[in-house]
């Protein structure tokens, strides 16, 4: 997708990820005046109803979280049959270059109501059922 308006509220601009679902935008919310990150499900999904409710769980569920580490989502929609997540935008490296800059992360189990609010991580292993696997891969910021 090249820089375009989303639902007359969204306009787009650089690309800022992509992966085999969808590709995260940098956009300016005209309504509310604000930078926010724009995911949108690739083209050659969206007709796809498996992946279209997958995208929306996605979207509704990482909405029901709040965390410092995880970033907040704004709004979802559809235009032009392109499926979107509206979500807060924070400046810095992508997960990925985190991973790549401080290698692989070791997997500890632990319980996650008691050491979440007091760790900056990047990268957050939620277990014991808190949440199913990817629902907030692309969700998550380093605050440190």
């Amino acid at each position: 997708m090249e820089a375009g308006t989303l639902s007359g509220r969204y306009e787009t601009a650089e690309r800022l990820g992509s992966g085999g679902m969808s590709n995260v935008y940098k956009a300016t919310d005209r309504i509310l005046e604000r930078t926010v990150a724009v995911k949108i499900l690739a083209e050659h999904l969206s007709d796809d109803e498996r992946f279209v409710a997958r995208f929306r769980r996605e979207a509704l569920a990482v909405a029901k979280l709040v965390h410092p580490n995880i970033v907040q989502v704004y709004d979802t929609g559809i235009d032009s049959s392109r499926h979107y997540i509206v979500m807060e935008y924070v400046k810095g490296k992508s997960g990925a270059q985190l991973l790549q800059a401080k290698g692989n992360l070791a997997m500890f189990r632990w319980n996650a109501t008691e050491v979440l609010p007091t760790i900056p991580v990047p990268v957050l292993v939620l277990t014991q059922g808190m949440l199913q696997g990817p629902a907030i891969r692309g969700y998550v910021r380093d605050r440190s």
